[in-house]
């Protein structure tokens, strides 16, 4: 405490006076929800109808863009909440959420989740969100990709278009090819060995020679016509870990110099022209509806944002106040619970996820718990109860299924096991051979044998340790035994 007669520091001024403009910021501002399965927009707007168009035209761009990926890495991954975007009205409401390098638009992650921010009033802000969602939607898809292949990735889909029912992908960013016509171009094998500490790269200036560069060579590689067919067989080379020069050779039987003088000639010809491609888009878009947030959800949202940026003194202060203003509320205790999570604290982090878990309906939440207690050794009626309730809130969550199903199988309750393993249909491939073989044991347990056989067979691609090879072999062996 401040005693009279002293002095406050001018830094803790400057805290406080930032701490009062996090806290009174939120309050006058009115914030619309719209979501998806995969995407939550939170925007303020004057109205419904004025949230509803700004953010449906966004989530029809990153569905989109979520599309492309899946299709590129020929698999979807198991997304257990929203990516939370923030779309900031003015300045002014944004100044307090802004990252201290002054970007307009940003992303951020915390164990909760992944965020896109960004500001309305930047003209740049959706083609930023799209740049930055494309990294999060590579990183989640498994896919390992070269630096100029992942920025050229994000920036050729940052000029993503609803077309109807189909969109187009590939039109010209003026910026990027004022660059190639008037500056000195990076060689290839400078361009494809480019990593986060090479000059050429600097993320804050996406105007930049290698952003053109990689760009006019992904949309070639990509969109031309005498490439297109044969993208996937150079991701695919790519992902294993080859080189861009034998990427190169595998798919399209052609040297880098090839390659180097058809992108110069692409450009030349000015054959950065869009491309129409099918959407494929699922019906929640169209049922998606912006409805008004309530004071509670958008103090927490913000104040998440907060814990996410890792200003954790500000995110305490206005969970704090928010607390005093609901007590009780499942969603502050959650959000308390992942802030001391993100601090090391797991102890506090399982007293307020215990908190929150009657009232709660975020599956990833109940899942967490449950890695809480079995990190603690706190396994049980604990561990069950908390993995059936993310199982029940989400169906198809499947990590949540995987450890449900271990747990039932280690209790003896191969039915149960069964019955959680078996409606797994999407999973990380490192998972794939511990899901297929506790689900070739669990039906050897209860004696059906043919599933049990099914289930192995299915399995032995994904078997890469020796300890996977040899459960394997263990089982075919008994079986055959039968």
């Amino acid at each position: 405490m401040v005693q009279p007669g002293m002095s406050i520091p001018s830094r803790l001024l400057a805290t406080f006076a930032a701490l009062s403009l996090a806290l009174t910021a939120a309050a006058p501002d009115q914030w619309f929800r719209i979501a998806t399965p995969h995407f939550e927009i939170y925007s303020s707007a004057t109205d419904a109808n004025a949230a509803q168009k700004k953010s449906h035209d966004a989530l029809l761009a990153l569905e989109d863009a979520r599309r492309v990926i899946i299709d590129m890495a020929q698999s979807d991954w198991n997304q257990a909440i929203p990516v939370r975007i923030i779309s900031f009205q003015s300045e002014k409401q944004y100044k307090p959420y802004a990252p201290n390098n002054g970007e307009a638009s940003y992303s951020s992650n915390s164990q909760s989740r992944d965020y896109l921010v960004m500001l309305e009033s930047d003209p740049d802000h959706l083609p930023i969100a799209l740049h930055q969602y494309v990294h999060l939607a590579l990183q989640h898809s498994g896919l390992k990709l070269p630096m100029w292949l992942s920025e050229g990735l994000a920036e050729v889909l940052t000029t993503e278009k609803p077309a109807g029912s189909d969109m187009l992908i590939g039109g010209v960013l003026k910026d990027h090819i004022e660059e190639l016509k008037t500056v000195k171009w990076i060689d290839f094998p400078s361009l494809t060995s480019a990593n986060e500490r090479s000059p050429y790269y600097n993320e804050g200036n996406r105007a930049g020679q290698f952003y053109a560069e990689s760009w006019a060579l992904v949309h070639m590689l990509y969109l031309g016509r005498d490439y297109h067919a044969d993208f996937g067989k150079m991701l695919a080379a790519l992902n294993d870990g080859k080189g861009a020069a034998e990427a190169w050779q595998l798919a399209w039987g052609k040297s880098a110099d090839r390659v180097y003088a058809d992108l110069q000639a692409y450009v030349k010809q000015n054959s950065l022209v869009a491309t129409t491609f099918p959407a494929k888009r699922a019906d929640a878009i169209d049922r998606a509806v912006a409805s008004p947030a309530s004071d509670l959800d958008s103090g927490v949202m913000l104040a998440d944002l907060l814990a996410a940026m890792n200003r954790k003194e500000l995110a305490t202060a206005a969970y704090d106040k928010l607390a005093k203003q609901y007590p009780g509320s499942p969603e502050i205790a959650k959000s308390l619970g992942y802030l001391a999570w993100q601090s090391g604290d797991d102890d506090t982090a399982r007293k307020y996820f215990e908190q929150a878990l009657p009232g709660t309906r975020d599956p990833q939440m109940c899942y967490h718990l449950a890695m809480l207690y079995h990190d603690s050794g706190q396994g049980g009626d604990k561990l069950l109860a908390t993995l059936t309730k993310a199982v029940s809130l989400k169906p198809d969550y499947s990590e949540a299924r995987l450890q449900l199903g271990l747990l039932e199988y280690n209790r003896g309750n191969y039915p149960g096991a069964i019955a959680a393993l078996a409606p797994i249909d999407q999973i990380a491939p490192e998972r794939a051979a511990t899901l297929y073989n506790a689900l070739a044991y669990a039906y050897a347990e209860t004696g059906d044998l043919s599933a049990a056989r099914k289930a192995l067979e299915t399995g032995r691609k994904w078997n890469k340790t020796a300890a996977e090879k040899q459960r394997a072999e263990e089982l075919a062996r008994f079986l055959d035994s039968k």
